[in-house]
């Protein structure tokens, strides 16, 4: 009698922390946010220019859009995310909460860091290209 309470016992724990181990694997998405701005040429007395719609700072960009190969969002672990854009040079991203640089855009270092929280939108991020044209 002593011996099944045990097995039962023990088939009940692990039937629990297999199901623990199923529903923290991973599989569920993680909560995610927005990022949006425009890319702006660096550099020259004026600072910015090349920005086709300054309004785009304000508001995240809609309509066609396609994966940038301007530059890469790099997340602070080291993994990098694609951003969209469109022909006025206004992007976007969903991503995970956390912290990102843009990286790879022509000509320029590691663009200031920004912060992603969940469920948020961070607008007016400017991706600076062309910076060794001053």
């Amino acid at each position: 009698m002593r011996f099944r309470r045990a097995a039962a016992f023990a088939l009940a724990i692990g039937t629990l922390a297999f199901a623990t181990a199923a529903c923290s694997s991973g599989t569920a998405a993680p909560p995610t946010g927005e990022a949006c701005g425009v890319m702006a040429l660096a550099g020259g007395p004026s600072g910015a220019v090349g920005v086709k719609d300054p309004a785009l700072l304000h508001v995240c960009p809609s309509g066609p859009h396609t994966v940038t190969t301007r530059f890469s969002l790099v997340a602070g672990n080291g993994r990098r995310y694609q951003a969209y854009i469109n022909n006025l040079g206004a992007w976007s991203a969903r991503l995970p909460a956390g912290t990102y640089r843009a990286v790879g855009a022509a000509g320029c270092g590691a663009e200031s860091p920004f912060v992603v929280t969940a469920g948020k939108t961070r607008k007016g991020i400017v991706v600076w290209w062309g910076c060794d044209y001053s």
